[in-house]
């Protein structure tokens, strides 16, 4: 089962911004199979699951919401455009 997370301390602080302000996020990610990809994001939520922790957000490259494992994001930089 999904566990919204209160806990500030775990989620990078950055994300915490960027998820509280409402900005995009420009990440660096590692699929499960060792490739990387570059994707702008909409982060939503953070939520955690057996022992990983799970961002929640649209991804404008895939067009559609996704999940990524918080621990596979490699580079996270906030992109300074208006809020969504």
């Amino acid at each position: 089962a999904w566990i919204i997370l209160d806990e500030i301390q775990k989620i990078p602080p950055l994300l915490d911004e960027a998820i509280k302000r409402k900005k995009k996020v420009k990440i660096t990610y590692l699929s499960a199979h060792d490739r990387g990809s570059a994707r702008v994001i909409e982060p939503l939520e953070v939520a955690g699951m057996g022992d990983y922790l799970y961002l929640l957000a649209f991804c404008h490259l895939r067009q559609e919401k996704r999940t990524f494992r918080l621990d596979r994001i490699l580079n996270l930089q906030i992109v300074e455009d208006p809020p969504f």
